[in-house]
């Protein structure tokens, strides 16, 4: 009785703050663009979350923006908000590369693991292996989050802004987790999104970090099963590489130090599938797991994104 009370307490809630449309909260203008912020974006999907919206700064393209949606969006811009007080700096990238690109920063929530691990790869998991790289997360949610994307926030964008709304010049992207859950979005909506990028990407997909060990040699060995999987689910389900791009690298320090590996099983397997002159993988030695070491190499995801 007390969990179906729950459901409808969080369908109600759902379906109240669709009802409600999206304002601007505030906006704020720079010498790099401006910054539309909506606080709790309405959702019938998920529950609501804070949205920036970033224009850079001069009069818009004949054709109109691309646009990159991104996860985490807290640490994109403001130190105040980023972890470490390190953000990506993904405005200054956009401005000083003067790339014809709108940025669309979607903050995270509580239920950042289960929105953002791919359901499809969790699905591919035997039952131990699932339960184990749940750990004491919430049941997965992912196709709802996409859903939420490509459904409720992309349109809103596309209609109150000047941008170029085919699939083609619609991109996703982020970091870790966030890089799982970019190249799930364009595997679920391949009709949505034509280019996703994984800066760090999170390979074991779980947050259970009693898995890890002190390293890559003391961790688990369910921790290599369920990355193995998630690669492998993933690499086999991509979406055509004649219309679709794809972006994935890893570092060496710190949480990064264990990606290599898989990182080189999803490049094999990917190409195997047919993807080739569309997907880059990229090592990066010496960088570790922040923000920091997103921010060197952010410019070169914009490029490879937006390459003709």
């Amino acid at each position: 009785m007390m969990r179906t009370l729950t459901a409808m307490v969080a369908l109600l809630s759902l379906l109240s703050n669709a009802l409600a449309a999206p304002t601007v909260a505030r906006s704020e203008t720079t010498d790099r663009g401006r910054y539309d912020h909506f606080d709790n974006f309405p959702s019938g999907k998920v529950i609501s979350r804070n949205v920036v919206v970033f224009i850079p700064s001069g009069p818009p393209p004949d054709s109109g923006y691309a646009v990159l949606y991104m996860h985490d969006g807290h640490n994109l811009f403001d130190p105040a908000q980023a972890m470490g007080h390190e953000p990506w700096a993904a405005d200054q990238a956009i401005a000083q590369g003067h790339f014809p690109l709108i940025l669309v920063a979607i903050d995270n929530t509580s239920l950042r693991w289960p929105e953002y691990v791919p359901l499809n790869a969790y699905a591919a998991l035997p039952e131990e292996l699932a339960l184990a790289a749940q750990g004491s997360e919430p049941t997965p949610r992912s196709d709802a989050y996409v859903d939420f994307i490509a459904d409720e926030l992309k349109p809103f964008i596309d209609a109150h802004y000047p941008t170029r709304s085919d699939a083609t010049h619609t991109f996703i992207a982020g970091s870790s987790m966030g890089g799982l859950i970019s190249i799930y979005a364009m595997e679920r909506r391949p009709d949505i999104f034509g280019g996703a990028a994984g800066l760090s990407t999170h390979w074991p997909a779980t947050t259970n970090f009693a898995l890890f060990g002190n390293g890559p040699d003391s961790a688990d060995p369910r921790l290599a099963e369920i990355a193995n999987l998630t690669v492998d689910t993933l690499a086999d389900q991509l979406p055509n590489p004649r219309s679709h791009r794809l972006w994935v690298d890893y570092g060496d320090q710190t949480l990064d130090q264990f990606y290599a590996p898989y990182a080189h099983r999803f490049d094999d397997r990917a190409r195997r599938n047919g993807w080739s002159d569309t997907l880059s993988v990229r090592a990066y030695p010496g960088t570790a797991h922040n923000e920091a070491s997103w921010r060197s190499r952010f410019p070169e995801v914009l490029e490879f994104l937006l390459r003709p």
